[in-house]
């Protein structure tokens, strides 16, 4: 903390103050730095001293036109410049250089590489393959065509289309009757249809299927009752089939067996 009549100093915002015991490794550690009053703690890179000052140096005399008129003569470029950085071998080249004028072992391109010295390019040096567009080249989205009202109107659009599409029917017709008179083109395209092979014919053939009645034992053909008789007398049994023979109109399949149809609507 501060303290009246002491001047603030690097150990002011810490937790000894300017009272304590200073080390330099106080200014450093988190668990000993205080924040400034109304300030957040810092968390960039530290700041130069109060003494200095930003901005670009001044020049150290005033030049005048006799100055300029004789060259700049004793001119001085007081701003920093960067310095100039050596680019990196290029190994690369080194290699296939090498590997061109039959240098295969270890020791033959280490004296290769002693003797030549090839450096990568700078990327400043590098070109660029920028694609030139002509100086008549429009950049943007094409613009929409305006939409003929007058056409849109009379339906030219509509009568177009049916005028192609007859013309397409036309065309195809002709070339059918076409296909159909010529016997060798018609005997070429069944031909081209596929061979009629063993397994084409296996693949549409079915199998018979016999119609006749299940085989029964001679003696229970007429002899044979049934087990279970719903009806109380013969009289029932054919009112009963007499009905389901009237109401075999309303039902669906063949044989009037199937579910009763759904209400139409009018």
């Amino acid at each position: 903390m501060a303290t009246r009549g002491i001047p603030p100093g690097p150990f002011t915002h810490t937790a000894p103050g300017d009272l304590g015991a200073h080390r330099e490794t106080m200014l450093e550690n988190e668990l000993l730095l205080r924040n400034k009053l109304a300030l957040p703690k810092s968390r960039a890179f530290s700041l130069p001293g109060a003494g200095f000052t930003y901005g670009r140096p001044n020049e150290k005399r005033v030049y005048t036109a006799g100055d300029a008129l004789r060259g700049w003569y004793g001119y001085v470029n007081d701003l920093p410049s960067r310095a100039r950085r050596i680019p990196d071998r290029d190994f690369k080249t080194l290699n296939q250089c090498a590997l061109s004028a039959g240098l295969v072992t270890t020791n033959e391109h280490f004296d290769y590489r002693a003797n030549h010295d090839i450096r990568c390019k700078p990327k400043d040096q590098i070109k660029k393959g920028y694609r030139r567009f002509p100086p008549w080249m429009v950049f943007g989205m094409p613009s929409r065509p305006s939409t003929p009202i007058f056409e849109i109107l009379e339906h030219k659009f509509q009568d177009k289309w049916i005028t192609q599409r007859f013309n397409q029917l036309a065309m195809r017709r002709r070339e059918e009757e076409h296909i159909s008179g010529n016997s060798s083109v018609s005997s070429k395209k069944k031909n081209c249809m596929g061979y009629n092979t063993r397994a084409a014919k296996l693949r549409t053939f079915q199998n018979p299927v016999d119609e006749q009645a299940p085989w029964q034992m001679p003696r229970f053909a007429k002899s044979a009752m049934p087990h279970l008789e719903t009806f109380r007398n013969s009289k029932a049994k054919k009112d009963a089939f007499e009905n389901f023979d009237l109401d075999r109109v309303s039902r669906k399949g063949t044989l009037g067996q199937g579910v009763y149809e759904e209400a139409k609507k009018n």
